[in-house]
């Protein structure tokens, strides 16, 4: 009784207490499906990952607002915190990161400089990351949310760009969704793949209008790496798919009639009654043996 029905790891169908789904054929009893769902996020009742997140980020900017109050400005200046609050809290300073404060590469994802930043960052991490999480579950999308995040902070080190942003991290998760997308459809005509092409071209487009306040270098490193570790796992669960059995046919009791011709005249039955020349369904002006129960010879 310990054993209760679980979902398939990949269609997200219940599929009772077999290891086989019905639907899409996955083996859930599988090496790399029980990885995947090591990776499931927080279940149904429970905030998810994405949500967690956008609390962190808004938790943290709210944070150095109280604490330093506003700055003299930044990317987006309106409401922008206090530089020094910011550079305590991890803000990527390259030279800092040189003597060793390495931890900066990962606080720089969670601190924003304004408040048109962070609100549009975390609006469209609310809406793509969520469709992540759905998707691959809720401690993959983590990773690849930091992941994307971070090689966007280390390409921002290498071409020795300082500052602050989820806007690596954000490219990453749209990177990839499309590459999520691109596997199981197998094209880009969804129409959710399509809104998240559109959501993309905006941000590329915002980008260039504001490219004197942009780091297109984090942009341009995080897409990439979420659509790589994207790919990874999505790669690994359509490998060696089994082949899908054949669902639920009830089989045909036995005496069961089974009409395959309808013309006059004719008919086949599967199992006619024993002493009987044909089926009763043929018992007409049509057949000499009327029902009598004597062959028509």
């Amino acid at each position: 009784m310990g054993e209760r029905p679980t979902l398939c790891v990949r269609c997200g169908k219940l599929i009772g207490l077999d290891d086989t789904c019905p639907y899409c054929g996955a083996d859930n009893a599988a090496v790399h499906n029980k990885m995947r769902r090591a990776f499931a996020g927080a279940g149904e009742g429970g905030p998810t990952v994405t949500q967690a997140i956008v609390t962190v980020n808004l938790f943290l900017y709210a944070t150095a607002l109280l604490i330093g109050g506003l700055g003299a400005g930044g990317s987006f200046d309106f409401l922008s915190p206090d530089i020094e609050i910011l550079f305590r809290l991890g803000l990527q300073h390259n030279e800092a990161i040189a003597h060793g404060q390495w931890w900066r590469l990962f606080m720089m994802v969670f601190l924003h400089l304004g408040l048109l930043h962070v609100a549009f960052n975390c609006y469209i991490l609310h809406f793509a990351g969520q469709i992540l999480e759905a998707e691959v579950g809720g401690r993959l999308a983590f990773l690849i949310y930091m992941g994307a995040g971070l090689a966007g902070s280390a390409g921002s080190y290498v071409a020795n760009i300082g500052g602050a942003g989820a806007s690596g991290a954000v490219f990453g998760v749209l990177g990839a969704i499309l590459v999520r997308r691109r596997l199981v459809d197998g094209h880009f005509q969804h129409p959710l793949t399509r809104q998240l092409l559109y959501l993309l071209g905006i941000n590329v487009v915002f980008g260039l209008a504001m490219a004197a306040h942009i780091n297109h270098v984090a942009h341009g490193a995080g897409f990439p790496a979420g659509c790589a570790i994207a790919c990874v796992p999505s790669l690994i669960s359509f490998t060696s798919t089994p082949e899908i059995p054949v669902m639920n046919r009830r089989p045909r009791e036995p005496g069961s009639v089974k009409v395959t011709a309808m013309s006059p005249g004719s008919c086949r039955s599967a199992a006619p009654d024993a002493g009987s020349g044909c089926s009763s369904c043929c018992a007409s002006a049509h057949c000499s043996g009327s029902g009598s129960g004597s062959g028509s010879g």
